[in-house]
C-alpha cells in the first residue's frame, strides 16, 4: 500500500525505543511530550532530521523533526503531529550546540540536558524550565546554566517560553567564550 516493512527502518526501531527509554526515565509521559522523545532519539541517533527515512516507497520519512513547529500555533491534539513541537525544539537545540561546540561535543551536550529534561517528566508547557534544568550544572538557574543563551533563543523560537499560556521567566545567559588558538 505504499509503505515499507517498518521493522526494517533503523528510525522507526529507535522511535519506538525511544518511548521505552523515556518511560524508564519517569512515569510522567505526556502524550505529545512522549511521541517527540521518540522523534528525538531516533534522529540523533541516525544524525537526520527525517525520522523513519524511506518509510513510504517515494522514500520519505514518516515525520520531519528539522522543520519549525511551534507551540500552540501547531497543535491540533493529535499526539504524533503535537510531538514535532518537542523534537524540532530539541532538534534545533542540538544544531545550535553543534555549532557552538563542534558535532561531537555539541551533540553531547544536547542529548545529556535533553535526558536530564525528560526525567522530569514534562509537558509542552513546562518544555523550558526542565530543558535549563537538564542543562544546569551547578544548581542555580540565577545565573544561567552553560547553553542558557542557546536555549533561550530556540525555545523562544518554538514558542516554549511565552507561547500560549506558559510565560517563563527568561533565564540569564550562563558565560561563555571561545577561544581559537593555533599552536
Amino acid at each position: 500500500g505504499g509503505c515499507i516493512i517498518t521493522a526494517r527502518l533503523s528510525g522507526v526501531g529507535y522511535h519506538e525505543f525511544g518511548h521505552g527509554y523515556h518511560q524508564s526515565l519517569t512515569n510522567r509521559v505526556n502524550g505529545a511530550v512522549g511521541e517527540g522523545t521518540g522523534d528525538y532519539i531516533a534522529a540523533t541517533i541516525t544524525n537526520s532530521g527525517v525520522v523513519g527515512e524511506g518509510f513510504s516507497t517515494n522514500g520519505q520519512g514518516i515525520r520531519r523533526i528539522d522543520i519549525d513547529a511551534n507551540y500552540p500555533q501547531d497543535l491540533n491534539g493529535q499526539v504524533h503531529n503535537d510531538g514535532k513541537v518537542w523534537g524540532s525544539t530539541w532538534w534545533d537545540l542540538r544544531t545550535a550546540l553543534i555549532e557552538k561546540l563542534g558535532p561531537i561535543e555539541g551533540a553531547r551536550a544536547a542529548d545529556r540536558a535533553f535526558v536530564a529534561a525528560v526525567q522530569q517528566g514534562p509537558s509542552l508547557t513546562s518544555a523550558y524550565p526542565s530543558a535549563l534544568a537538564g542543562d544546569d550544572d551547578d544548581g542555580s538557574l540565577l545565573n544561567g546554566t552553560p547553553n542558557s543563551c542557546e536555549i533561550n533563543q530556540v525555545f523562544q523560537q518554538h514558542g516554549l517560553i511565552d507561547g500560549g499560556r506558559n510565560n517563563h521567566e527568561v533565564a540569564p545567559d550562563g558565560p561563555w567564550a571561545k577561544i581559537q588558538h593555533v599552536p
